[in-house]
């Protein structure tokens, strides 16, 4: 489609030549896509050589296309008029509102169903300083919700790549405790969840293409880093712990291991300890542990390898 006087009009009134005129334009038959394209406004330029019109650089077009509005910046007058859609670099904002509450509630063109934030190219970094929250409190259905989600697609050949990398800093002495990154997951009072399950926190890997060589794939991976001398009641790479108090229909454990693949594994457990004193500390469990041994009853062995060599525990039902 073409440009059409008919829905062209001047809104500024100023005599000053050197300021930037305002103008609107309204179509009911092209899209803004087509209204922002290069030389859509040339006949508003008499001699687009000399750059000589009625249009000049830095003048503001409030545009109505067919499918939105947009505000444009006339960017070139010569060869081809050319507009941009007005923008603001937040780093062009003034410094009065630098940790400021910006407050959007009454701008539609913040707080619609899908908010894009960014380059196209997702190649650039957005960087927020201070506190950011996520408040999202969806209103039911079967689809899948969450509060944040995370894409993201790497085309490093060697290094490491981080799909999210936190790091907590404590600045100060005193009994502030710190975790890095805290999951919960939580059913509300007064609500039933039939058949659900619920996890805090959720790790998984997976391999949909060729992982060969001498990695290593581990879906969790806790770890003590190397430290200053520390005085602790316990360091462990791994705490589980439960306080549930009140009684649990079914079974329960504090750690659940499962095999539900078909590949068949070496063993339940690999443990690599050259620096350790025992296997484990049986502390306060009088309730399966007593000082009468078992060696009566039937019998039955559990296999175990200790440096690779197969050796087996005797179990007896006493």
């Amino acid at each position: 489609m073409a440009f059409l006087k008919s829905g062209w009009g001047k809104i500024s009134a100023t005599g000053n030549d050197v300021a930037p005129k305002w103008f609107t334009y309204v179509s009911t038959t092209d899209t803004i896509a087509t209204i922002k394209a290069s030389a859509y406004f040339n006949s508003l330029v008499l001699n687009l050589t000399a750059g000589v019109g009625e249009l000049r650089v830095n003048d503001v077009i409030h545009a109505k296309g067919s499918d939105s509005y947009a505000l444009l910046v006339v960017t070139a007058v010569t060869t081809n008029v050319t507009v941009a859609e007005f923008s603001i670099a937040l780093s062009d904002v003034d410094s009065a509102l630098l940790g400021a509450t910006l407050d959007i509630t009454g701008n539609s063109n913040l707080k619609g169903d899908t908010n894009v934030f960014g380059n196209d190219a997702k190649t650039s970094y957005n960087k927020i300083t201070g506190w950011a929250k996520f408040d999202t409190r969806p209103t039911g259905g079967s689809a899948n919700d969450y509060s944040v989600q995370i894409r993201m697609e790497s085309g490093k050949t060697s290094g490491s790549v981080w799909g999210l990398d936190n790091e907590t800093h404590m600045k100060a002495s005193g009994t502030a405790s710190v975790r890095g990154v805290q999951g919960v997951a939580v059913l509300d009072s007064t609500y039933t969840a039939t058949g659900a399950t619920y996890i805090g926190s959720y790790a998984q890997a997976r391999a949909d293409g060729t992982f060969a060589g001498s990695g290593f794939m581990a879906a969790s991976y806790a770890l003590i880093e190397a430290s200053a001398a520390i005085t602790a009641s316990h360091v462990c790479s791994l705490w589980l712990d439960s306080h549930q108090a009140n009684a649990v229909t079914g079974s329960h454990q504090l750690a659940y291991m499962t095999n539900n693949g078909a590949a068949v594994l070496d063993e339940v457990m690999y443990v690599y300890a050259p620096n350790t004193t025992a296997f484990m500390e049986l502390n306060t469990c009088t309730s399966f542990v007593s000082a009468t041994a078992e060696t009566g009853g039937s019998s039955k062995k559990i296999k175990i390898t200790i440096d690779g060599v197969t050796h087996y525990i005797n179990a007896y039902t006493g």
